[in-house]
């Protein structure tokens, strides 16, 4: 009986949880930017006023040989010119671990922080997504554009669909954490 009373709650409560929505505020409709119907994710940095372009030029520089170094990433080419710093990388999103299952993809893009005196920003382009690559007959490659977009991510109804909903959430939280670690690495520059 007990088995029974924990099998019917497992599947009555997962349909009273609401369901993510297009008025969710981090997730909803317009999350994902779109340019010329390109995925581009721009964010502007904190930087303290008096901070140099050198000087947050270095600060960026070693958070980004930090940040796409291995085992954290599996690749990260990093391009440095005097006012931009460019990053080619590819990384895993994990969407569910346990003793049985792993559901990962591989996420590809490009991370450019502009730099000038007192500004910083970047921009995050050419998102694809290696999903289950290792899978017998090969896995699925597709854009960002192609899967996260507010046009395929939700249905007629508002409703965000399982398939790219998982996507479109880790998609959102990298470039979330990416721009949390480059204000906090930023914060502490002076000159």
């Amino acid at each position: 009986m007990k088995k029974l009373s924990v099998i019917v709650l497992a599947c009555i409560i997962p349909m009273l949880l609401p369901a993510q929505t297009s008025s969710d505020p981090i997730y909803g409709f317009g999350a994902v930017p779109e340019v010329d119907g390109n995925v581009v994710f721009e964010r502007h940095l904190n930087v303290p006023d008096n901070a140099s372009k050198t000087a947050i030029f270095k600060a960026v520089s070693r958070w980004a040989a930090e940040r796409f170094a291995k085992p954290r990433v599996i690749s990260g080419t990093i391009r440095e010119m005097s006012d931009k710093i460019t990053v080619n990388a590819e990384e895993v999103l994990t969407f569910k671990k346990t003793k049985f299952v792993t559901d990962e993809s591989n996420i590809n893009y490009r991370l450019t922080i502009d730099l000038d005196d007192g500004k910083c920003s970047f921009r995050i382009t050419n998102i694809n997504y290696d999903y289950e690559e290792h899978r017998d007959g090969g896995g699925l490659r597709f854009t960002a554009e192609s899967w996260i977009t507010d046009k395929e991510a939700f249905n007629r109804r508002g409703k965000m669909l399982r398939t790219t909903a998982k996507f479109r959430v880790m998609t959102i939280n990298l470039v979330n954490m990416l721009e949390s670690s480059l204000n906090e690495t930023l914060s502490s520059v002076t000159e």
